[in-house]
């Protein structure tokens, strides 16, 4: 069965939409609070990682619950793209959506034009206002984002030695404290066929330890073609495998789906090209019809964990002896040599690039499970956050830019209804902020007036420069998750009906 919904639509949405931020923002900023999580699977959580607790979220009524899956869709998209600011998002969400509820209007398509228009003025305005990484920002957007020391310090190192193009993974470490070291991997920018093959929900990633992979230029149209490898696995106690495809059918692919999900063997199906060089670092042989390779444990190649995203697959701690990759190197620099073209330089130029690089592994670890997580969420918080400032640069932290922003446009000539809007908006997220830390948010706002050019320090309680502060934040944040909240606002407040089908009871 099926609901269907006419006038109240938007309504219902929003009443889901204003339950999962509501759960979300109270860990917003400096002062924010934390969220107990008891989903009945895990250990019970204590955390303030915006998005994990978002993905915990769902509502028995089924149209709130919906609302609520459109504000974590609008999240992970900003997640996706800058690798940060979800809470941001869904805060700005509820603001737009509270503030176009009060709008009276019969020409909503109109209206959103409008809108549109002075979101595109406040994106010019950051991007005006974004500032190039000096020495020590990358420690101030580390220790921002995860607010501890030791893993701003770490990051800082790291990034220095292999830059933002740098491959990173995580991992549990086996003692409280945090390391890190260079192994052999690669990166390709292709993801999971399915998501399906999910193994860690809060990182929405198949993650795969002690890995064997199978890589096949052949396509595999019965099941039965890989089952001496499958069997093989299972006889040494092992029924994980990563198999990466040029081509597989429809029916094969929904069969080890099944197989994964009635917990009979899991396997990891990425569609990609990209072999050669994941070859070399596991030591797999690709399988192809025209060397009428037949697939056995022979051709597998091993790693010590592959963690694979919807858009991206990293391969680390590759099995391969280093001086068969190294050999590999020397050749690729050779071909790049007697290379006639640009092109073909270049290709050589990234895959030697790549397969030297490798992978930095860091090792992170508290006192107990519960803190080795939250340790582990706050610092690939914080490396995403990094890499996103390298990418764009970076503007006052805490909600002042927006803040900011605000002010300069209602100084501007620029007026009308959605002007007013979409300043009192974006000037929300400070607001939390000052709220999370209980402070009285008219009375600061106040103080901005005798302190000119300065923002509010909730850890410190005093007007202070956020830039010589250290209070910053990667513009790349900022602007998607403005982007991502006032588009899918914008989508809800065309919705005149709905058809979401009913929970089984």
């Amino acid at each position: 069965m099926k609901h269907i919904t006419l006038e109240t639509t938007k309504q219902q949405l929003k009443k889901g939409i204003d339950i999962l931020a509501d759960v979300v923002k109270v860990t917003l900023g400096g002062k924010g609070k934390n969220v107990i999580i008891n989903n009945g699977f895990d250990n019970v959580k204590i955390i303030n990682d915006g998005v994990s607790i978002a993905r915990e979220v769902e509502i028995e009524d089924e149209i709130q619950n919906t609302g609520a899956i459109l504000a974590k869709q609008a999240a992970e998209k900003t997640n996706d793209e800058a690798g940060d600011g979800t809470t941001t998002t869904i805060v700005l969400l509820q603001a737009f959506l509270n503030a176009m509820m009060k709008v009276k209007t019969k020409d909503v398509r109109g209206f959103r034009e409008e809108i549109a228009k002075v979101i595109e003025k406040v994106l010019e305005f950051l991007d005006s206002a974004k500032k190039e990484l000096k020495d020590g920002d990358i420690y101030r957007i580390a220790k921002n984002a995860s607010l501890n020391h030791d893993i701003a310090s770490t990051i800082e190192k790291l990034m220095i030695k292999i830059g933002k193009d740098g491959l990173v993974t995580i991992e549990d470490g086996q003692k409280p404290g945090i390391s890190s070291e260079v192994v052999l991997g690669i990166k390709i920018d292709d993801g999971y066929l399915s998501p399906y093959m999910i193994t860690d929900p809060q990182t929405m990633k198949s993650v795969i330890k002690d890995a064997p992979i199978l890589l096949s230029k052949k396509r595999i149209t019965n099941i039965r073609e890989i089952l001496p490898v499958l069997e093989g696995l299972q006889s040494k106690g092992k029924n994980e495998l990563v198999l990466m495809v040029e081509d597989i059918s429809d029916d094969v692919m929904a069969n080890l789906i099944v197989n994964k999900i009635k917990n009979v063997f899991n396997v990891c199906i990425i569609k990609t090209r990209n072999m050669e060089d994941i070859a070399v670092v596991t030591g797999a042989q690709i399988v192809s019809e025209e060397a009428g390779h037949k697939f056995t444990e022979d051709m597998l190649g091993w790693a010590d964990k592959v963690e694979t995203g919807k858009y991206s697959c990293l391969v680390s701690g590759g099995r391969e002896d280093k001086s068969v990759v190294d050999k590999k190197i020397e050749e690729l620099k050779i071909q790049r040599e007697n290379a006639d073209n640009e092109y073909d330089k270049q290709v050589a130029s990234q895959r030697i690039a790549k397969l030297q690089g490798g992978v930095s592994l860091i090792k992170i670890a508290g006192d107990n499970e519960q803190q080795t997580k939250e340790m582990k969420l706050k610092l690939e918080d914080a490396l995403n956050a990094v890499k996103s400032a390298m990418d764009e640069g970076v503007i006052e932290g805490g909600g002042m830019a927006l803040y900011n922003i605000s002010q300069a446009i209602r100084e501007s000539k620029m007026d009308g209804e959605a002007v007013n809007l979409v300043t009192e908006v974006i000037e929300t997220p400070m607001k939390q902020i000052l709220e999370n830390a209980d402070e009285d948010v008219e009375m600061i706002k106040k103080g901005f007036e005798k302190n000119v050019g300065k923002g509010y320090n909730v850890i410190t309680r005093k007007y202070e420069d956020f830039y010589k502060s250290g209070i910053i934040d990667p513009v790349k944040v900022v602007k998607c998750a403005l982007k991502n909240a006032f588009a899918m606002g914008m989508s809800i407040m065309t919705a005149e009906a709905g058809i979401i089908v009913k929970k089984d009871k």
